[in-house]
């Protein structure tokens, strides 16, 4: 059986290198289990962008994506994207070809960045943002639900 953890890097370098590592730690000890992990650099707001365009920009804050999150989904600039009844409208907009294009995305930014750049936490190599290893495990999902 395969499980992801999802997090955020959200400026806190102490607590994201803790997740991959646990993440690692777990990978394959209990009954077999997968255990991905499925982070976003710097948050899950670029990974909402990615549903719909491409994007590839740094930043150093936490809400810097949310005025493109809104733009992406039609959502007025008074909308909270945390909010749950907002999250739904965000969510009735993406479909399977949307994960999917997110997914090639993410894996051009990935490919884009340069090996001298990683950063090595435990076994996984990092990247400044834009980073993601979500990507990798929803495609670990969308392999295994072709099994069903």
């Amino acid at each position: 059986m395969d499980c992801g953890v999802l997090f955020d890097f959200d400026f806190n370098q102490r607590n994201f290198e803790n997740s991959i590592r646990l993440c690692e730690k777990l990978h394959g000890k209990r009954r077999k289990q997968n255990v991905y992990h499925a982070y976003s650099n710097v948050n899950f707001d670029l990974w909402l962008i990615l549903h719909k365009r491409d994007y590839n920009r740094t930043v150093n804050r936490n809400n810097a994506y949310i005025d493109d999150v809104k733009r992406n989904y039609g959502l007025s600039r008074k909308d909270d994207i945390k909010k749950a009844s907002v999250i739904q409208i965000i969510l009735n907009q993406i479909t399977l070809s949307d994960v999917k294009e997110a997914i090639a995305r993410a894996e051009k930014i990935k490919s884009s960045k340069l090996e001298r750049d990683a950063v090595l936490i435990g076994n996984t190599k990092t990247y400044s943002n834009p980073d993601f290893s979500l990507h990798n495990f929803l495609k670990v999902v969308l392999e295994d639900s072709r099994d069903l």
